[in-house]
């Protein structure tokens, strides 16, 4: 998202509009130049397959490789910010007897304002299998009663809520910090944010249809981060 101050900056002289395209492996790393930062403005996801073997599947084949390959995550961070993009893929799908073709198709973009002034990684991989739990919302979380809310422990008109926690991780939450940390006897999560376990992890790099890709647009201040206030 170019702001019109970027856009000043820009045509000042004072920075420059750059892409950057990740992919092609689990994990990328953008070294971030001394004395500069980077703005990133939009991220454009282009949706993909992590499928071993063949493309035709059967039914039940079929059913587990969605469950497993439905959601694609893209973390963003460095030392100054944290961010998780959730992409639902897209594809095209025929049919021959009992089997089943899938092939990728279209894009997501995001336009987004993330900060950075030191090297940035990104992380890719894919969703792991959710388990369905019941359980309430904690007392001290923030909830309306019924109708206009599900409610929460103690409150009145209190309804069954329906929590999700990431097969593999039960009884963790991940928090906005990326840090983990043990719930008190709850299977819900702070945010849907898949961990990197064997999982998840992406195997299939070998071809270009099974690893993901990405074009990252991002402004280059030619200055540090601390001092863009002598530049307004």
């Amino acid at each position: 998202m170019l702001t019109p101050y970027l856009e000043k900056l820009i045509l000042c002289g004072k920075a420059a509009y750059n892409t950057l395209s990740i992919g092609g492996s689990q994990k990328t790393i953008y070294n971030v130049a001394k004395d500069r930062f980077i703005i990133i403005t939009d991220i454009t996801i282009f949706n993909h397959l992590d499928f071993r073997g063949g493309f035709e599947l059967t039914d039940q084949q079929f059913n587990d490789y969605m469950a497993q390959n439905m959601l694609t995550q893209l973390s963003v961070f460095s030392d100054r910010s944290y961010n998780n993009f959730i992409v639902r893929n897209e594809f095209n799908f025929e049919t021959k007897g009992q089997n089943w073709h899938v092939l990728p198709k279209g894009h997501t973009k995001f336009d987004t304002y993330l900060i950075h002034n030191t090297d940035i990684s990104f992380t890719w991989i894919k969703s792991a299998d959710m388990k369905a739990n019941l359980g309430d919302t904690e007392p001290l979380s923030t909830a309306r009663p019924f109708p206009f809310d599900y409610g929460k422990i103690g409150q009145v008109n209190q309804q069954v809520v329906l929590t999700n926690d990431v097969a593999g991780t039960p009884g963790y939450s991940i928090n906005q910090a990326g840090n983990t940390y043990p719930l008190p006897n709850l299977v819900t999560t702070n945010q849907l944010q898949f961990p990197v376990n064997a999982v998840t992890t992406l195997n299939n790099c070998d071809l270009a249809f099974q690893y993901p890709v990405a074009n990252i647009g991002f402004v280059e201040v030619f200055e540090e981060i601390g001092n863009i206030s002598a530049t307004l």
